[in-house]
């Protein structure tokens, strides 16, 4: 007697994907770079920009973010940033 086989398709549920979030708010971004100070010194080099910023609303790019975080732990620096510290302080 043969056995049957039963194929399984991986499916992905397209709730989970809607959850991700591709644009972060500055705290959220800080958040998940694991450090307010780090998150302020990316955006004063220029590692990282906003994408959309306006009024209140200010989103950063979750690409960006992994992008300027490889570049870290590349071992690449910060470097000095021209812009002062209440210039990044105000995003």
């Amino acid at each position: 007697m043969r056995a049957r086989v039963r194929h399984f398709r991986a499916r992905v549920k397209t709730s989970h994907l809607a959850s991700i979030k591709l644009g972060l708010r500055p705290d959220e971004a800080a958040e998940m770079l694991g450090s307010e100070q780090i998150f302020r010194e990316m955006v004063a080099a220029g590692w990282v920009r906003p994408v959309i910023q306006r009024h209140r609303l200010t989103l950063f790019d979750r690409a960006q973010l992994s992008a300027a975080w490889a570049r870290l732990i590349a071992g690449e620096s910060l470097g000095e940033f021209k812009r002062s510290k209440k210039a990044s302080e105000n995003i």
